[in-house]
């Protein structure tokens, strides 16, 4: 009559094992591929941002330039003069006397 060489229940434990050690490796193999995918996204992301960052330090330049054009003193005195102002004279000037009385101990 046929003995199996390996009892049922030892073959049984051994597809379990077998079927464990392939699930735990292809959960590893998942894990890997799915973390590698996150780093390549984020690191799209980070040059995305990156590129943006340079985009908007190029802007703030150029309108701390304008600002400074426009808050000219040269600037100022043209757009004075277009509303009708004058430089100040001495005889424009009006100067107050104030006398201040209290105790200084």
């Amino acid at each position: 009559m046929y003995e199996p060489f390996f009892d049922e229940g030892v073959r049984w434990q051994r597809y379990a094992a077998a079927a464990a050690v392939i699930l735990m490796v292809a959960g590893l193999v998942f894990l890997y591929l799915w973390l590698n995918s996150k780093v390549i996204i984020l690191r799209r992301d980070l040059s995305t941002l990156s590129f943006e960052i340079q985009d908007l330090e190029k802007e703030v330049l150029s309108l701390e330039y304008r600002v400074s054009k426009i808050f000219s003193p040269e600037r100022l005195e043209e757009k004075a003069r277009e509303f009708g102002m004058v430089p100040l004279s001495e005889d424009h000037i009006i100067r107050l006397q104030v006398d201040v009385e209290g105790d200084r101990d």
